[in-house]
């Protein structure tokens, strides 16, 4: 896929909210490369390969050289990248869609290359790569039994009311038996699945420097403040300003402390 860096490397042009209308067009032979995170909005893309469709919280990858139509119905808002692509770039579109993690990545990368320079945003572009691979990379070998709850977790982590109990149900079986089935398979209980996701979540968005401890907080499904800062300092050991600092992150817009 075109997130695999090993194949292509990337050079920023420019980062852009867009805001659009109800419109028809004709793109031939782009000259640049484009990547976008649809906010809100609905269009369809026809090219060669197929049709591909941008609804609410989908990713679009749009490589350059390509020909395809663009019919957009009523208001849309994105943020889209626009690059230099340089290796084996991918010469189709791609739509990742229920990507809603990657809204505040984009958000913070069009807060860096407004405000902090091209490296600091490259640094980010890297980082909603890395998260694009871990949402579009399906888990192989699952057990039949809990298939289904793996790529549900994947997209629900960031829901505070999301439980075990919820899992379960959506697999027909009973808690205590998805646990020791979801234990056996993945080495770890379903609960410290779901917190590895959402630590791992909140470490990217600290390393964006956009967000406050209470937005992370309720971005990553922890919901309080107060709750989250206790279970940061337990799972590292140390504070979430000190980790900051100790991993040289820092804050434009907040204070951590």
């Amino acid at each position: 896929m075109f997130y695999e860096t090993k194949k292509v490397a990337y050079r920023l042009r420019g980062v852009y909210r867009v805001h659009g209308t109800a419109q028809t067009l004709h793109e031939r032979c782009r000259t640049h490369t484009a990547l976008s995170f649809r906010i809100r909005g609905n269009s369809t893309f026809t090219s060669e390969d197929g049709i591909y469709y941008g609804d609410d919280n989908t990713v679009m990858y749009f490589p350059s050289g390509i020909n395809y139509t663009r019919v957009t119905r009523g208001e849309e808002e994105l943020i889209v990248i626009h690059l230099d692509a340089f290796g084996e770039e991918e010469k189709h579109l791609s739509a990742t869609p229920n990507a809603q993690t990657l809204a505040p990545l984009f958000e913070g990368l069009l807060y860096a290359w407004e405000r902090e320079g091209y490296l600091r945003a490259m640094e980010l572009f890297y980082g909603i790569l890395k998260r694009l691979s871990e949402i579009a990379t399906p888990q192989k070998n699952i057990p039949v039994v809990i298939a289904k709850a793996y790529p549900y977790l994947k997209e629900h982590f960031t829901e505070s009311t999301l439980t075990i109990a919820t899992l379960a149900e959506l697999c027909h079986v009973s808690e205590p038996y998805f646990r020791r089935i979801w234990r056996a398979h993945f080495g770890k209980t379903p609960l410290q699945s779901l917190l590895d996701m959402r630590f791992s979540y909140a470490e990217e968005l600290f390393f964006t420097a956009y967000y406050s401890v209470k937005e992370v907080a309720h971005m990553t499904g922890f919901g309080d403040e107060k709750y989250f800062r206790f279970a940061f300092k337990k799972r590292y050991g140390m504070t979430i300003g000190e980790y900051c600092r100790k991993n040289s992150l820092y804050v434009t817009k907040y204070n951590m402390e």
